[in-house]
């Protein structure tokens, strides 16, 4: 008969088995854990664009309804994880006048996520370094021109034709431009409008 001590001791784990148990438990936290981060970065950066597809279809109408341009311009702020860097997240939308003619904001600036931004580079962006649609004659905020604006015919102020550019509006991850800032991220998405309808779509 069998020592019962012995069975005890072949049944139970040496401390070394254990030790490999945790780690790869810990390994598989790990990987699960970057995976699950990653994913959300995605759904905000998927979020985002929704988002400025829907702004922009709004705008769109707006300017239709109240018979004026409804413009477009965008904003730079302090990037939240390093300070000496902008970075292109914002837009707002402004409106002439009615008496002077002059744009004036239709409200506040819109922010994207923080972990979201628009690329500037002109390859993958081409909306966002159009020259303003009027000369600005002061530094006042509430008096920039914007960069284009929707018709009250139901058109835009962009260039269309043979030879025009495809307006688009590119976001990314900002860590991920920070890896490759000439390079196009695998994750971003592009919002390309219609010069002639103002319709946007997302790729």
């Amino acid at each position: 008969m069998p020592n019962s001590a012995s069975s005890r001791r072949q049944c139970g784990f040496t401390l070394l088995e254990l030790l490999v148990v945790i780690v790869i438990i810990s390994l598989l936290f790990a990987m699960s854990t970057s995976t699950i981060g990653r994913s959300l970065e995605a759904q905000k950066l998927s979020a985002s664009g929704a988002r400025l597809i829907n702004e922009l279809a709004y705008a769109a109408q707006l300017a239709v309804k109240e018979n004026r341009p409804v413009g477009m311009r965008f904003v730079q702020r302090a990037d939240e994880l390093d300070a000496g860097s902008i970075l292109t997240q914002g837009w707002q939308w402004l409106a002439p006048d009615r008496t002077t003619g002059e744009w004036k904001p239709l409200g506040e600036v819109n922010w994207l996520d923080a972990s979201v931004m628009m690329i500037e580079n002109n390859a993958f962006s081409t909306l966002v370094n159009l020259p303003p649609l009027a000369m600005d004659v002061d530094d006042d905020e509430d008096n920039t021109s914007p960069l284009f604006a929707f018709t009250p015919q139901g058109s835009t102020t962009l260039i269309r034709g043979a030879g025009a550019s495809i307006w688009s509006l590119t976001l990314a991850l900002v860590e991920d431009v920070d890896k490759a800032p000439n390079s196009l991220p695998a994750n971003h998405r592009t919002l390309v409008i219609n010069p002639y309808t103002g319709s946007a779509v997302m790729y």
